[in-house]
């Protein structure tokens, strides 16, 4: 019956008729067509499933989504960074995030890692620019702090 109804105000809307003129014909028919319709058409005699409408989710605006990872990794990771060298030749440099250094008050050069033997850091003017990892070439390797080179 819900149904019913449901479909009429649908109708109604549509083709400018109201709900009472629609019930007055109905009611014409008669009773015996009614009960007709109502046995070849079972599913109208079926409770009418209750709708709730759910509002659609709005879309997030452009300038909250964030640019980077909301977790940042917690220890050493690898960065696959590509650089122009000076002749222009593009590589790809394997550089090392997730550790701070402090190069504050350092001369420019590359000094060893506080907990990282095999990870040194670029200090350029006082500030932190790139961190590396010493290459692992069949044995392990650590940066030597006096010649400023990864040694075995």
């Amino acid at each position: 019956m819900l149904r019913i109804f449901s479909i009429l105000i649908v109708l109604a809307s549509t083709f400018n008729c109201l709900p009472e003129q629609y019930w007055n014909q109905e009611s014409a028919v008669g009773s015996q067509q009614k009960q007709q319709d109502q046995s070849k058409h079972f599913f109208l005699n079926q409770p009418a499933p209750v709708v709730v409408p759910v509002p659609a989710p709005l879309p997030a605006p452009a300038g909250i989504i964030p640019a980077f990872p909301l977790v940042v990794p917690s220890g050493p990771y690898p960065i696959q960074s590509p650089t122009i060298t000076s002749n222009g030749e593009t590589i790809i440099e394997t550089l090392v995030g997730g550790l701070p250094f402090n190069c504050l008050g350092k001369p420019t050069g590359h000094y060893r890692d506080n907990h990282f033997c095999d990870v040194f850091h670029a200090c350029v003017y006082g500030q932190q620019r790139k961190t590396y990892s010493c290459p692992f070439v069949g044995e392990a390797q650590y940066f030597d702090d006096v010649t400023r080179r990864c040694e075995f």
